[in-house]
């Protein structure tokens, strides 16, 4: 059986969508406690609620749980800097509670989203070997998270995959707060392009379907460790609002402007210029390359 938490929100709803639309055939469990997520079925998948964080409750689901694929968590970084103690419970202890529980029952292999925040700022070219290191709270959750997954390889044979992803986009079953997402919606409604700071920050993105094929096929006995999960495109926010607004305006036939402010998280949040995300351990033992472009997530975002 497969576990899939977190199945009401945006990777974990369309993960099952990808897994019952390619012929799975194994038995799916869901479960959410729909903070954020508001689908209670995905096709034929009902999505059960769920407390993470409360052990009694996590004892419940586990037995002949074989896979989980834990796309539960608080994602965003802002939240977990001002209530820490619900991220501890939300972004750590539940993945405790599902090893240990797990590890009772004779769990397999977990699939842990973790984050390219992990790694530590200003590297140039960033591997699965590059230096870790954290800047904020949520890429410290992360690492933790991954080396209590590790512990439990080396003391119950749990094995792993763990994605350290960059920025998911793309249209899913419901939307995620991200930039290309926000600036696709400001010009949706006749808003200029906002861009807080120089622009000159770069960020990778990988489209949500590429996300969820590597998920399907981490599932399989053969694939094990730690994976930066990335696409082909890094590009700064200035290209990214440049590209929005050129589709925008070819299009819909209207000017977009674009608009810097001052960022309110100046001085808080680091930033690296310029890097280049090295999937090619990915691309190698998945024999998967990604396959979507930011100008695929773009149109799709202007067409929703």
């Amino acid at each position: 059986m497969i576990l899939v938490t977190g199945a009401a929100g945006y990777i974990g709803s369309y993960f099952i969508k990808h897994l019952t639309e390619n012929g799975h055939t194994e038995k799916i469990k869901a479960v959410d406690n729909f903070e954020c997520g508001h689908h209670e079925r995905v096709n034929d998948i009902k999505i059960d609620k769920l407390d993470l964080t409360d052990i009694a409750q996590v004892q419940s689901i586990m037995k002949d749980v074989s896979i989980v694929v834990h796309c539960a968590g608080i994602s965003s970084i802002p939240e977990c800097e001002k209530d820490s103690q619900r991220a501890i419970l939300a972004n750590l202890l539940a993945v405790r509670h599902l090893l240990e529980e797990g590890a009772k029952n004779g769990l397999k292999k977990i699939i842990f989203p973790s984050s390219f925040s992990v790694y530590a700022p200003g590297q140039a070219r960033i591997s699965e070997r590059s230096a870790l290191g954290p800047y904020h709270f949520y890429g410290h959750l992360k690492l933790w998270a991954e080396m209590l997954i590790q512990s439990y390889k080396n003391s119950h044979r749990i094995d792993y995959v763990i994605f350290r992803q960059t920025n998911v986009c793309g249209k899913g079953l419901s939307h995620k707060n991200n930039v290309v997402h926000a600036m696709c919606q400001a010009v949706k409604n006749d808003h200029p392009i906002t861009i807080y700071g120089d622009g000159r920050q770069t960020r990778n993105f990988i489209h949500i379907k590429d996300v969820v094929h590597y998920y399907r096929l981490a599932m399989k006995d053969q694939h094990q460790g730690i994976y930066n999960l990335g696409g082909h495109e890094t590009k700064s926010i200035n290209n990214i609002a440049r590209l929005i607004a050129d589709r925008g305006e070819q299009t819909m036939k209207k000017k977009v402007r674009i608009i810097h402010l001052p960022s309110d998280r100046e001085g808080r949040e680091l930033t690296t210029p310029d890097f280049v995300c090295d999937i090619s351990k990915l691309i190698n033992d998945f024999h998967y390359s990604p396959r979507h472009s930011i100008q695929d997530i773009i149109q799709e975002d202007l067409e929703a």
